[in-house]
């Protein structure tokens, strides 16, 4: 077995280009479980963006404890969780992309 120190066990743990994040898309084959976590992250954006305004939002937050009530009730606490629903979006749009480059790049 080759040591990490030498340049073929460079090779052997980085591949052939010296970088383990060169070229991602080049390494990523399309597979079910991509789709399924594309489709997850499109749901779950779109869900965390909208619902903290919608009307489903007071009668989820009102089972809560008394406590934590007014915090899930401020404006503040909606637009982290929209926030948040925007990230996961924008990450599921960038693997999209990225879904689509490995798409065209099968033979």
């Amino acid at each position: 077995m080759a040591a990490l120190g030498t340049r073929r066990g460079r090779e052997l743990l980085l591949g052939s280009t010296g970088s383990a994040h060169s070229h991602p898309e080049r390494n990523m084959k399309p597979t079910w479980l991509q789709l399924l976590y594309l489709l997850y992250c499109a749901e779950a954006g779109v869900y965390l963006l909208l619902v903290p305004w919608s009307g489903l939002w007071p009668p989820a937050a009102l089972r809560w404890a008394e406590p934590i009530r007014p915090l899930l009730l401020a404006g503040a606490m909606r637009g982290a969780v929209s926030a948040f629903g925007l990230v996961l979006l924008a990450v599921g749009c960038v693997d999209l992309v990225r879904f689509c480059r490995a798409l065209r790049s099968v033979p």
